[in-house]
């Protein structure tokens, strides 16, 4: 099935990300040229670059405000942000300087397991990037891959039948079934939602969260609302943000997508399923030119809880 856009009408917490801690140890070789090179690198990067706050005297700048903003947008799935979200990332990264900036945080930096783990870090960082550019260069994706991958999917390039729905969001079970008696007692269902819903976008609009797919709603709506026809009101449902009672107020019929209009998505499976051949390619090749030994029974013992 196709994955359209992923909006979560029940909403979530804003959250802001911490941002992570990276010290890095420079070898004791040639100090002077490399700490030149770097603060020539630094201050052209930073040269037209917004200062967006000072902690004593130390600068941050707006494009690592727009970074932790794309990062932030990726982990929780959002197509643009608030100004009250940028102003809280902003705030996060005010407090991660403040904190690098005590004494007791800078005396850490040579601390041994800190710098294990840095090495573990570092280790990791290298061989995604290593795979990642071994499999960019070698990835070729082309036309022809993408029409024959429409054709020989074509039967499942297509959207079922998809339901616009409506819903009453309640924070108890005892609110639910207070709004479901009135619901049963003929009282309208989007006056309802307007009233006493939590979710204030859909409630603006009389419950209405228009079209919705398996995709966009959690599973425990999405399995009550394929088995309901138009017109029918769910039963109360326990979801992730509260109890839930959901109207179906339409069904649209099965439609097969035009090859232009999902191009691209194709082209993310495509890309994807040929990376995974190159990768998979590249790990056995390695494998074959490296004199490699791994003793089974001692790999075993490790999971032995007989073992000490």
């Amino acid at each position: 099935m196709i994955k359209n856009m992923l909006i979560r009408p029940w909403g979530c917490s804003v959250f802001f990300l911490l941002c992570g801690i990276f010290t890095f140890f420079v070898l004791p070789l040639d100090i002077t040229t490399n700490a030149e090179i770097v603060m020539m690198k630094y201050a052209h990067a930073h040269a037209q670059d917004a200062v967006i706050a000072v902690v004593n005297n130390e600068k941050i700048y707006a494009s690592e405000l727009k970074k932790l903003i794309i990062q932030y947008k990726e982990k929780s799935r959002k197509t643009d942000v608030t100004p009250e979200e940028v102003k809280g990332l902003a705030e996060s990264l005010v407090i991660r300087a403040v904190i690098l900036q005590q004494p007791d945080v800078k005396a850490l930096k040579t601390n041994a397991e800190i710098r294990r783990k840095v090495k573990k870090f570092e280790d990791e960082l290298i061989i995604t990037t290593f795979v990642n550019e071994y499999v960019n260069t070698r990835s070729v994706v082309t036309e022809k891959d993408l029409r024959n991958y429409y054709n020989a999917h074509i039967n499942q390039i297509k959207e079922d039948k998809i339901p616009t729905v409506s819903v009453i969001l309640l924070r108890t079970r005892e609110e639910a079934e207070q709004i479901y008696a009135k619901i049963n007692q003929g009282e309208e269902f989007s006056k309802l939602a307007a009233e006493f819903s939590l979710d204030l976008a859909s409630a603006e609009k009389g419950g209405s969260l228009g079209q919705v797919r398996k995709t966009t709603v959690p599973s425990e709506i999405w399995d009550v609302v394929v088995k309901l026809e138009t017109g029918q009101i769910s039963e109360i449902i326990k979801a992730r943000y509260g109890y839930t009672i959901v109207k179906v107020d339409n069904i649209s019929s099965e439609k097969v997508y035009p090859y232009d209009t999902i191009k691209e998505q194709i082209r993310k499976s495509v890309v994807a399923k040929q990376n995974a051949q190159i990768k998979n390619t590249m790990v056995a090749d390695l494998k074959k030119a490296a004199a490699i030994e791994i003793y089974d029974e001692r790999v075993l013992e490790t999971f032995n809880p007989m073992t000490k």
